[in-house]
C-alpha cells in the first residue's frame, strides 16, 4: 500500500505511519509529494501523474500483489487519493482519513485568490471553496442545503466513478475542516447516483478531532487537541479504535 499525508508536507508523518503498518504485516510505501528534496515546495499544482507513477512502481515490487494495491490519503491527501480512484481501475482499496469531497485550493492562499492544488494532464483541477459552508446555520438541514449548493459545482470529486472499496474516517469535532460533513457528502452522492453500488464504509468519531488518526501508541496532548479539536481522552481512545478498523478493512475481501 501507499500512504501520503496532508498539508504538513514532507515525508515524516507518512513514513511513521508506513513503518507502523509494516509491523502489522503490510508492504508499505510512504510518499512525499511536496516540501521534500526536489519536490515542489508548496501544495500548489501537484501533478496527479506523480501518484500514478508511484502506483506503477509499487506494482513492480517483487513482494507486491498487484491486484491488492491499496492507498491511504490523509486530510488534504484524501483529495488526490479519491481522485485517483476515478481514473484508475486497479486500486483495490482507498482509505480517506479526515476526507474532503472536493479538490481544493493551493496552500498558502495568496490575496484570497484560489489557485489549484492539483493538475492532471497538464490542466488545472479547478478548486472548490468550501469555507462558506459555515454560514449555513440551520444544522438540521445543513447537509441538504450544502448538497444543493454543490450540485453542479466544479471541483467536486465524482465519487460515483470509483469502483474500489472505500473507507472514510471522519471526526465530529474536527477543527481544521468539517470532515464529518464531507464524509457524509461523499457517501450521500454515491448512494444518490449509484443506487445499487455499496462500496463505501464510513466511521465517524463524534468527540474526536482532526488528529484522531495516528499511531495508537503515540498519545495526543492538550496542545494537539487545541489545534485539531476533540478531547485528549476521546482522541487517544479513537486512535486505537481507528487503527483496528483500518486493519480490519485492509484485511477484508
Amino acid at each position: 500500500m501507499i500512504i501520503w499525508g496532508g498539508s504538513e508536507g514532507g515525508i515524516w508523518y507518512s513514513d511513521m505511519i508506513a513503518k507502523r503498518l509494516s509491523e502489522d504485516g503490510y508492504l508499505c510505501m510512504a510518499l512525499a509529494y511536496f516540501n521534500f528534496e526536489d519536490l515542489p515546495l508548496k501544495l500548489n499544482r501537484i501533478k496527479i501523474e506523480y501518484f500514478l507513477n508511484a502506483i506503477d512502481y509499487l506494482k513492480t515490487h517483487k513482494n507486491s500483489i498487484s491486484e491488492k494495491i491499496s492507498i491511504i490519503g490523509i486530510s488534504r491527501g484524501s483529495e488526490s487519493a479519491l481522485f485517483l480512484g476515478t481514473i484508475r481501475n486497479d486500486i483495490n482499496k482507498i482509505v480517506a482519513i479526515m476526507p474532503s469531497n472536493s479538490m481544493n485550493e493551493a496552500l498558502p492562499v495568496k490575496n484570497n485568490k484560489l489557485e489549484p492544488a492539483w493538475i492532471y494532464n497538464n490542466k488545472d483541477i479547478t478548486p472548490y471553496n468550501y469555507f462558506y459552508w459555515d454560514q449555513i446555520t440551520n444544522k438540521e438541514n445543513k447537509i441538504i442545503r450544502i448538497e444543493n449548493l454543490i450540485k453542479n459545482a466544479e471541483g467536486i470529486i465524482p465519487i460515483e466513478k470509483i469502483n474500489s472499496k472505500i473507507l472514510l474516517i471522519s471526526a465530529g469535532k474536527d477543527k481544521l475542516w468539517n470532515s464529518k460533513i464531507m464524509a457524509k457528502l461523499i457517501l450521500r452522492r454515491n448512494m444518490r447516483i449509484n443506487k445499487i453500488k455499496n462500496n463505501i464504509e464510513i466511521y465517524n468519531y463524534e468527540n474526536s478531532g482532526h488528529f484522531a488518526y495516528g499511531i495508537p501508541e503515540i498519545q495526543l496532548t492538550q496542545d494537539d487537541v487545541n489545534i485539531a479539536g476533540g478531547t485528549v481522552i476521546d482522541n487517544n481512545k479513537s486512535r486505537k479504535i481507528i487503527w483496528n478498523k483500518l486493519n480490519a478493512f485492509l484485511k477484508s475481501e
